[in-house]
């Protein structure tokens, strides 16, 4: 039913270890509980938080892992998701990369619904959207990099979906709306979401198929379907997972018909567990079978280990591009390697052809390095920046957290390289998710400390 791909025929290489660090996503004074629910690519978190009485809790977000609590409007109050409904639905509150944060809160005088977006601390509220029955409670499940939200507006007699887009509804109508659960949206508005197979979902969902719904296309439905999902990323890319028989399937679908196992996944294996959101550039981080506690996975290959000192081996939910991710009120983040400076200038790379090697699925490709300045000091890193979607590096020492550069894989050099005119000849192993070929711009960085 599903093929699981563990990088057996992989070179050594694909296990290179990326050294992590880690800071607790703690409570601000007063409070006993945060709870951690969304993660951006500038690495802020959003969540909440709750002090002695669990029905109290509040809006709060961790920057470099210092909560600041943001104060709900006057006469609104913070609704999270129920335990079961992160089962079968996203987590909210939510943030982008441009710190917009989004909730989901109650008219304290109605009771009624409603999604309240701050942007740089200024709420919006977003009530009712248009409609013809009545309807009038809001529920909002997304927010994504431009600020448009998806939501829902419910009654007694129907539920009206829609994206909200700077004061205006564009509502849309999926497939069986009555059991429809929105996972969340991409950067081009797409909705993804599963159609359950039973009323009420709040008690949890059976499984449905995934759907992908885009604005005048008919529904793109995913093969196999799933109990839950995550929220997907900007290629319809998503994990999830299946119950059935005695256990469970963790997995990852890199395309609607290319549904993946997950390690350790069965298929229907209890020790299936547990795993992110994939990252737009198909990164998704996973805990170890035995071992670890973490690795990282690229539509299907096992393509780094994660390193560190950890005291914690909470279960991994919430990964960014820059493959920063949270897991057990811990963010993660590759170790800091103190101040870079870009050296690119004096470095001569030269770039051989990538040629697929048809034993392992992969493309090697030779890159030759010769330093034409000055003598380097410091640990040197090549840097490969605007690598081609859905190209990964397999064996990478990490991924950079500069603003500039976010995201982009690295390798570290051997230390033989460095005085002025050594070179050095590298070997790269890529995985070719879209078989378009591989392209990247060499950036060269030196620091004073080691990763």
């Amino acid at each position: 039913m599903f093929r699981l791909l563990t990088c057996s025929l992989c070179a050594a290489a694909c296990f290179g270890a990326v050294n992590y660090t880690y800071t607790t996503l703690g409570p601000s004074p007063g409070y006993s509980n945060a709870i951690p629910t969304s993660l951006n690519n500038a690495g802020q978190v959003v969540g909440y938080e709750e002090n002695s009485n669990p029905h109290e809790q509040t809006l709060v977000i961790w920057n470099a892992s210092v909560p600041s609590i943001v104060p709900m409007p006057a006469g609104f109050a913070l609704a999270v998701p129920s335990e079961t409904a992160f089962l079968t639905s996203p987590q909210t509150p939510a943030t982008n990369a441009s710190g917009q944060i989004l909730a989901h809160a109650v008219d304290t005088a109605t009771g009624a619904g409603v999604g309240i977006l701050f942007n740089s601390g200024t709420p919006a509220v977003i009530g009712a959207a248009p409609n013809s029955c009545g309807a009038a409670s809001t529920a909002v499940f997304g927010l994504n990099a431009s600020g448009h939200v998806v939501g829902a507006t419910s009654g007694p007699s129907c539920k009206v979906f829609w994206v909200w887009a700077n004061g205006t509804f564009e509502t849309f109508q999926p497939p069986d709306p009555a059991h429809f659960v929105v996972a969340g949206l991409d950067d081009a508005s797409r909705v993804m979401g599963i159609v359950c197979r039973n009323i009420p979902i709040n008690e949890g969902c059976e499984t449905g198929p995934i759907l992908l719904l885009e604005s005048g296309q008919p529904p793109v439905e995913y093969q196999d379907g799933a109990n839950g999902i995550s929220r997907p990323n900007n290629t319809g890319q998503v994990t999830g997972y299946m119950l059935a028989g005695p256990g469970s399937d963790s997995i990852f679908w890199i395309g609607p018909t290319s549904p993946i196992g997950i390690p350790p996944s069965g298929p229907l294996a209890f020790e299936s567990c547990c795993y992110t959101n994939p990252n737009n550039a198909g990164y998704v981080v996973f805990s170890k079978p035995g071992g670890g506690p973490y690795a990282i996975m690229h539509e299907g290959a096992v393509v780094a280990e994660i390193a560190g000192n950890f005291s914690t081996n909470g279960a991994p939910f919430l990964l960014n591009d820059a493959l920063q991710f949270v897991a057990g009120g811990n963010l993660f983040s590759p170790a800091p390697s103190g101040s870079a400076r870009d050296v690119t200038s004096q470095i001569e790379v030269f770039k051989g052809e990538a040629v697929l090697d048809l034993s392992t699925g992969r493309f090697r490709q030779q890159v030759t390095l010769t330093n034409r300045g000055q003598s380097l000091p410091g640990k040197v890193s090549l840097l490969l920046g605007q690598l081609s979607p859905r190209v990964a590096l397999c064996g990478l020492s990490g991924a950079s957290l500069q603003s500039a550069l976010s995201g982009a894989p690295f390798l570290d050099l051997p230390a033989a390289f460095g005085p002025a005119g050594s070179q050095v000849t590298v070997s790269l192993e890529f995985i070719d998710g879209a078989h378009a070929g591989v392209d990247w711009v060499a950036r060269v960085l030196e620091t004073a400390v080691m990763h």
